[in-house]
């Protein structure tokens, strides 16, 4: 399969697709997924925390588009180190490499649906990131309608999405879905255990450091 066939194919046929791409590698096209990855996830960030009330839509583009891509390669490669650790506990058989290749093209619907979702966040603009102003745009409350009533359709795509990545998963590691889904799980406790240890330890730090300061 070709570049824009791999981008396609990925929505009805992932094992198929995560397949071909394993036979035929390529790095380079796993680092640009996993960067636009990053832009997009960054940018939907930015909309949940509002980062329009503190930074102007320009910074928040440029941020997008040079620390996103940096988040996006380091989730690719800790995701998939993670997945290689814990796949070993069930049997899976794909090297770290090979798995970083199922989840970057397991990673293209959300692409394609960061994408989509783009088009009214430019017509917006600054305010698409800024609090509570989404719903004061009286000529874009259409769209607004629009999202809502489309929300079954969003929810099935979702779990479409989330399938997809587990089945690419699935492909390169010769298990079910069932049991990649296992490992993503797995993986997936780790990270957030990681992450609150790593949190109570700040937190604690922080704590501590005031503590000191005011004694």
């Amino acid at each position: 399969m070709n570049h824009l066939s791999l981008l396609l194919t990925i929505w009805v046929k992932p094992r198929d697709t995560v397949r071909s791409a394993l036979e035929s590698p390529s790095p380079p096209r796993e680092l640009i997924l996993a960067g636009l990855f990053g832009i997009g996830g960054f940018l939907e960030r930015s909309e949940e925390g509002s980062f329009g009330d503190d930074l102007s839509l320009g910074w928040i583009l440029a941020l997008a588009f040079t620390v996103g891509p940096l988040i996006g390669l380091l989730s690719l490669y800790l995701i998939s180190a993670l997945l290689h650790w814990t796949g070993k506990l069930f049997g899976g058989r794909a090297g770290v490499s090979e798995l970083r290749t199922a989840v970057a093209h397991g990673w293209i619907p959300f692409i394609w649906l960061s994408a989509a979702q783009a088009i009214p966040t430019v017509m917006m603009g600054q305010s698409a990131f800024a609090r509570g102003e989404a719903s004061d745009l009286g000529d874009f409350g259409f769209l607004q309608g629009i999202l809502v009533g489309l929300l079954p359709i969003w929810v099935l795509l979702g779990v479409w999405m989330a399938a997809i990545a587990v089945l690419s998963v699935a492909e390169a590691q010769g298990f079910s879905a069932w049991m990649a889904l296992a490992n993503y799980f797995l993986a997936f406790m780790i990270m957030v255990v990681a992450a609150v240890v790593v949190a109570i330890a700040v937190v604690s730090f922080v704590a501590l450091t005031g503590m000191m300061d005011t004694s």
